[in-house]
């Protein structure tokens, strides 16, 4: 699978079906040329009085368009005209039917502290697996900004505030659901991806407490540690050595050398859980992301940690999730923020 080129500017959809006509070598896609790539195109018209694109946000990165990267494009456009009408929801259905979409809420830092950033579909190299939103999620993004996204998906005010303050960059990826192989992020989901995914760590040792950790509220595991595990998450870790400041702490090289020793207890296997795979505290195992106000939001996946580069029909879109998210009022609205870590930081 090839990652798109990418273009600069805003393709309005009367190009997209013009471009996904197009012959190309590859038979797939088709490409948008432009006379200069390293300047941003014109804006399209407004369209039924859409609203005018959000300087927090950049251009869709130089793509080829057509075939599976043209419907994400086309969500890109629909989310960036801020509608989110009965109209508007009409047409994501349209986009959806013909092809259904995933994506993921991209978080890192600069290159020179992140080299993952911009390559990944995690920017943490040491990911094995990512966390993405499927079709579902798509609906309750019209009408917000990048901001409204983070918080539908459980970031937090608190955390979005910290790790912006930080110098933490922000991208949204939107593709082809085909192309990432996505497993509902249950309890039982999650236990066949570490079964195939950490057969080193898996049985018999995090095998041995899973069953437990499943069935007992975080609350009664974190009041058998001795420190606290939200804290010892935050700490994070080194990208360059993958150790951590905090003691408690528990990635992968840490449980593996504490195996090496004796059995992890089922706190460390919980703490690891959190610190590798991102089963926060507010993880239920129903597939669904909260918010630290308990409400639902949308379905939540587990897919392989890719590079861009081999996500089929990627569509990647800088954007800044400043303050002042406006909220869609279709249908209900959706979930809210919170001020605490939530449930889908990962």
């Amino acid at each position: 699978m090839v990652m798109d080129e990418v273009i600069d500017g805003v393709i309005d959809r009367e190009q997209l079906a013009t471009m996904a006509k197009l012959p190309n070598s590859r038979g797939w896609v088709s490409y948008l040329d432009t006379p200069d790539q390293t300047t941003q195109a014109s804006e399209p018209p407004s369209k039924g009085g859409g609203a005018a694109e959000d300087p927090t946000e950049s251009p869709p990165e130089r793509q080829k368009v057509g075939g599976a990267s043209s419907a994400a494009h086309e969500y890109i456009a629909l989310w960036q005209s801020r509608r989110c009408d009965e109209k508007a929801h009409a047409e994501l259905q349209e986009i959806l039917a013909r092809c259904p979409l995933s994506g993921r809420m991209i978080h890192g830092f600069p290159p020179d502290r992140d080299p993952g950033f911009g390559k990944l579909l995690s920017s943490d190299e040491w990911k094995r697996l990512s966390w993405v939103f499927g079709a579902d999620a798509l609906s309750s993004f019209l009408g917000k900004d990048a901001r409204g996204i983070c918080l539908e998906l459980g970031f937090g005010e608190t955390w979005l505030e910290q790790k912006l303050k930080e110098g933490k960059l922000f991208k949204l990826a939107i593709f082809p659901s085909s192309s990432a192989d996505a497993t509902l992020a249950t309890w039982d989901g999650v236990e066949k991806l570490l079964e195939a995914n950490y057969p080193e760590v898996w049985e018999p040792h995090v095998k041995a407490h899973y069953e437990t950790i499943r069935v007992q509220p975080f609350a009664a595991i974190q009041a058998l540690a001795e420190h606290d595990m939200l804290q010892a998450n935050l700490a994070g870790r080194d990208h360059a050595t993958g150790e951590s400041s905090h003691p408690g702490y528990m990635s992968l090289q840490r449980l593996v050398r504490r195996i090496e020793k004796s059995a992890p207890t089922v706190v460390q296997v919980r703490q690891w859980l959190w610190d590798e795979i991102g089963l926060k505290s507010l993880y239920s195992g129903d597939g669904y992301a909260y918010d630290d106000n308990g409400n639902r939001g949308p379905r939540e996946y587990l897919a392989r940690n890719a590079p861009l580069a081999d996500i089929e029909g990627v569509v990647v879109l800088g954007v800044v999730p400043s303050a002042g998210a406006p909220r869609c009022t279709y249908g209900g609205g959706g979930g809210g923020g919170g001020d605490g870590e939530g449930s889908f930081q990962r």
